[in-house]
């Protein structure tokens, strides 16, 4: 802050202050001198870009485009995401337009990925349950879900879709 020889200023957004300044600056007319240059006037102001786009991501000011896909399947951990591909093999094949999570991101953060696209059922592919040839569909409308049989997923899907 030693470098400024006039008004100072820092802009931040109401609504989001947890997040801080956006952008800040102001009045340095010795710096460009300090670092070898001639005496120069100058004013200047920096972007905080990352968290502006928090901000607009909050904001949801950039709007994810609907989804045709029916089914999200979320394995998860690692271990699981063989037997999801061969869930959304077998949809697929079915012609149920499916889509599996290949960013390895946990399962609330697969949740919300689904809910912001409007995939209206989330196949949940979880170890235990796996175990015992199960997994957890969930209904992102009704926000319901329950343990149905790997094998009837097929014949679920094309009742609920039709």
């Amino acid at each position: 802050m030693d470098y400024y020889t006039g008004p100072v200023f820092e802009i931040t957004v109401e609504k989001h202050e947890e997040i801080g300044s956006v952008a800040g600056g102001g009045r340095y007319d010795k710096l460009i001198e300090l670092y070898g240059g001639k005496k120069t006037p100058a004013t200047g102001i920096s972007l905080g870009i990352d968290r502006i786009v928090k901000i607009m991501e909050k904001e949801n000011m950039f709007g994810l485009p609907k989804s045709n896909t029916e089914v999200f399947i979320a394995p998860i951990s690692d271990d699981m995401d063989n037997i999801a591909i061969r869930i959304a093999k077998t949809l697929r094949t079915r012609g149920i337009p499916s889509e599996k999570d290949i960013m390895g991101r946990k399962i609330s953060e697969q949740l919300k990925y689904a809910y912001k696209k409007e995939i209206p059922y989330v196949v949940i592919v979880g170890r235990k349950e796996v175990e015992n040839g199960l997994v957890v569909l969930r209904d992102m409308r009704k926000k319901k879900q329950r343990k149905v049989e790997i094998s009837s997923l097929p014949t679920i899907f094309e009742s609920l879709l039709n």
